[in-house]
C-alpha cells in the first residue's frame, strides 16, 4: 500500500492493472 491510501485507490481506479499494494 502506498504512503497515501487515496493515491493507491486513485491509481487502481485509473488502471486496475496497477497494484501499488
Amino acid at each position: 500500500i502506498g504512503a497515501n491510501l487515496l493515491v493507491d485507490v486513485l491509481y487502481a481506479f485509473i488502471d486496475p492493472r496497477i497494484r501499488l499494494s
